[in-house]
């Protein structure tokens, strides 16, 4: 087969070169189809380059026949392919159904199947003939039936992808905007050079004047959506400007206004978390000004997030892309800030999810009002307590002065009758003289009311301070207090026996009074010889017990109340403090039949505690 120099030869042996190059790079760097079809409209390209390659340099009429008969089947499969590019890459992909993709494939193999057997019938060209001009061999033909069916077709899909590209270019904003202007204008460019060489008006032989363009125009292809970098210098924003209306719709202008000034993030990305589309107050969010065609992954450290967040996963591609809703604390340079983030489904057609919308408020400002709200209600509640511990404070103690009066009222009248009646009777004795003898009894029955009374008073004033809550008790030993307060009671021939040296929580002089009392009461109901203990009940109870009298089952109750007493010299409150005393540390108090045969009160609640070993 005998070959030639052309002037052509350079720039189609470049432009294959290219087409290769570019078929190999997105091939490699595919993440989603519309890539994997891209790969084969640059392949496609490369063919078509070739094989105008091999027609003008091929200088005999066999090599001239052989890629003359290859144009079509490249025409048709780099028609197929755009096609094919431009429905996945506009969000079309749902009608590329496996049955559209077969007759879509049988395009090309018909083609291919005219130029086997073309030199028996001669449908895709015909009288082929060998012209010399400008120093190099041409082919001559006449077209066939096929060939012009095969023409026809590929413009028929032309204009499927060009419609479908413009569409997707005029809904489109942004970065994403301007790519898809390139990719429309290339790809108008390049068809209509197609158009001019089947015109006839194409300055060179055959349709080389496509690949040559490409020479130009594929590299701005490539570079444009590999590199937003570049796209961003190429002045696209101007040339838009000027071939849009900018008289268009006014509600998606008003919409976009309305979504860029929004005081509101919002982030549009695709399924594979690359991001499409931003607002400013979005980007100021993010902390970049460069986020449209960036992962987010890339965008968004992970490490920014506080706290368990579901936000983390999807930002480093852990999980999976879905709605989700959560308030989330971030940190920026300018402090912690909490965001309320929204993810939403974006849906395509054929219930597909074409992406996803974030939306982000800036609730920092909320959040720290719902802070401060709180401190405040833990504060009025702290309040509330103290108020409402002091008013029963205060009604404890108005109730103490109640009882308080109704004892001086009424327990001291008896007492004070009884010395008031003796009194009197000295009195009537004398008679206007001036002395009279008093017997001894008298005088002891009203030294006896005197006694009675200041015993009253003692107890009462008792009663009124030891019922005020313990606020700052200490450990303190049951051994040590209750040998002090024996050493208080008159009882010589009474007995005291300490089998424990626990600690409890309170302070001395409460303790010390209970035990007083206690004491006092078991000597003045168990006799002058009473035998007392004090011992230890599991790590929360301590008892004081006795071998006197035992207290009837239906008394049980009621000698903790005040004014009860089984003696009738007794004051009844003795008791009644150690109730109030054990009240005022918050303990329980139940009173038991001993092992002795007396009585047992026992106090339960208190947190006993060992005694710390000084050694250890």
């Amino acid at each position: 087969m005998p070959w030639q120099q052309t002037p052509y030869a350079v720039p189609l042996a470049l432009a294959s070169v290219l087409g290769a190059v570019a078929a190999g790079v997105v091939w490699v760097h595919r993440d989603s189809r519309a890539e994997t079809w891209g790969a084969l409209v640059q392949l496609s390209i490369t063919l078509w380059a070739l094989v105008h390659l091999g027609l003008v340099t091929s200088a005999g009429a066999g090599g001239k026949r052989l890629f003359l008969g290859l144009v079509g089947p490249v025409a048709a499969t780099l028609s197929v392919t755009m096609t094919g590019f431009t429905l996945v890459y506009a969000g079309r992909g749902e009608l590329l159904t496996r049955r559209r993709t077969v007759v879509l494939a049988g395009f090309p193999v018909a083609a291919l199947a005219l130029a086997v057997t073309n030199g028996a019938h001669g449908l895709l060209f015909a009288d082929l003939r060998l012209v010399t001009g400008d120093g190099f061999v041409r082919a001559r033909y006449r077209w066939g039936a096929g060939l012009a069916a095969v023409v026809g077709v590929s413009y028929a899909l032309a204009v499927v992808y060009l419609t479908v590209l413009y569409r997707r270019f005029r809904h489109s904003r942004n970065v994403y905007r301007s790519r898809n202007f390139v990719i429309l204008a290339s790809t108008v460019v390049l068809t209509g050079a197609t158009v001019v060489s089947t015109l006839g008006a194409s300055p060179f032989p055959h349709y080389t004047l496509m690949p040559i363009l490409y020479l130009f125009i594929g590299v701005v292809l490539v570079l444009t959506t590999t590199s937003h970098r570049f796209l961003r210098s190429l002045p696209v924003d101007r040339v838009v400007a000027a071939v849009t209306d900018s008289d268009g719709p006014l509600v998606p202008l008003a919409r976009d206004v309305i979504v860029e000034e929004a005081d509101f993030g919002v982030v549009v990305f695709d399924t594979d978390g690359r991001v499409v589309d931003v607002n400013t107050t979005g980007r100021k969010m993010l902390g970049t000004d460069r986020a449209v065609g960036r992962r987010l992954a890339d965008i968004v450290d992970p490490a920014v997030f506080q706290g368990d967040t579901e936000l983390r996963g999807v930002v480093q591609g852990d999980a999976d892309l879905r709605e989700l809703r959560e308030q989330v604390w971030v940190a920026t340079p300018i402090g912690e800030r909490c965001y309320d983030v929204s993810i939403s489904e974006l849906g395509g057609r054929g219930g597909e999810v074409a992406g996803y919308a974030a939306s982000m408020y800036d609730i920092t400002a909320q959040k720290r009002q719902e802070e401060q709200l709180r401190d405040r209600e833990r504060e009025l509640e702290h309040r509330a307590e103290q108020l409402q511990r002091e008013k029963s404070k205060l009604q404890h103690q108005n109730d103490r002065l109640e009882e308080f009066a109704s004892m001086i009222s009424h327990d001291l009248r008896n007492p004070l009758n009884v010395a008031d009646g003796h009194l009197q009777l000295v009195e009537d004795d004398l008679d206007g003289r001036g002395t009279v003898a008093v017997d001894a009894e008298t005088v002891r029955k009203i030294r006896a009311a005197h006694e009675r009374m200041e015993r009253l008073v003692d107890d009462t004033l008792a009663l009124a301070r030891e019922g005020k809550v313990i606020t700052d008790p200490e450990p303190m030993s049951l051994d040590v207090t209750a040998r002090e307060a024996w050493d208080h009671v008159d009882a010589e021939e009474a007995t005291l026996s300490v089998e424990t040296d626990a600690r409890v929580e309170s302070d001395s002089g409460h303790l010390l009074t209970l035990f007083e009392n206690l004491f006092r009461n078991a000597v003045e109901h168990g006799g002058e010889d009473v035998r007392v203990r004090v011992g230890r009940r599991g790590d929360d109870e301590f008892y004081v017990a006795d071998d006197g009298e035992p207290i009837p089952d239906h008394r049980k109750e009621e000698v903790l109340e005040r004014g009860f007493s089984t003696s009738r010299h007794g004051t009844g409150l003795g008791l009644a403090i150690a109730y109030d005393v054990a009240g005022a540390h918050g303990w329980h108090v139940a009173v038991e039949d001993s092992d002795d045969g007396g009585t047992r009160i026992v106090f339960g609640g208190v947190g006993l505690s060992d005694p710390v070993d000084p050694n250890v």
